[in-house]
């Protein structure tokens, strides 16, 4: 297994886990989407794979031999056989990335994560109609939520180019998914697409945090929030 180094380029103020620690605990509502020009993430606090710890031309085999990416999280194609599933330079990358990118095409590329998550997002570059991403949990065999191109074009207000207009900047979006929402541990993410490339750097994502840390989390939250209040008093 090939090892790639995660980066988290944002810092995790202790107030904020712990806020949204309460978040993920009360929270039952809609599956929350947003999109931006990218090319990072907007959400604080998340881990990042930026592939370009991998050599240009690595191609994902099956569930067997994943790559490993590191923190528990693993990176395969589902459809070992089919063509170009790979992490490379070639052709044309998202606006914004820096180096190596994930390419799929004509099969799929399944992110496997030891954790269930309460937050993913991707650098998505020219956008195509039949590019998916689904959502799953280890125990379904069908996704417990799904889009296409075309539906979180819709969904999020933005129109798709045609080819090959969507090979530039207006053609890149960054999309993030809060899965907290959505009332399903995700554990897994696929890729899919026909022939229209699906282009992807800069994947990041969020664990939900285990039970042993959750007391911790709280009590760090709290000790901030009597900070704060002292400081009010005392002002």
């Amino acid at each position: 297994m090939m090892h790639l180094n995660l980066k988290q380029p944002f810092a995790i103020v202790a107030a904020t886990v712990a806020a949204s620690t309460l978040s993920l605990l009360g929270s039952h509502a809609a599956q929350a989407l947003s999109v931006s020009s990218g090319p990072l993430p907007t959400t604080p606090g998340v881990n990042l794979i930026d592939f370009n710890g991998l050599a240009p031309g690595t191609v994902p085999t099956n569930a067997a031999t994943p790559i490993d990416l590191g923190d528990g999280v693993t990176l395969f194609d589902g459809v070992p056989g089919n063509r170009n599933t790979v992490t490379t330079t070639e052709f044309t990358p998202p606006v914004g990335s820096d180096g190596n990118y994930l390419k799929v095409r004509q099969t799929n590329a399944t992110f496997s994560f030891e954790k269930p998550l309460t937050y993913f997002g991707l650098l998505w570059g020219s956008i195509d109609a039949e590019n998916t991403i689904q959502f799953f949990n280890s125990s379904t065999t069908t996704s417990v939520s799904s889009y296409t191109g075309s539906s979180l074009a819709s969904l999020l207000g933005f129109s798709l180019l045609p080819f090959s207009a969507n090979l530039g900047a207006d053609g890149t979006k960054y999309i993030e998914f809060a899965l907290a929402d959505i009332g399903a541990d995700v554990d897994r993410v696929v890729l899919s697409t026909g022939f229209s490339p699906f282009e992807v750097d800069n994947v990041a994502y969020q664990a939900i945090p285990t039970p042993a840390l959750l007391p911790g989390l709280l009590g760090m939250g709290i000790a901030a929030l009597r900070k704060r209040k002292a400081k009010a008093v005392e002002g």
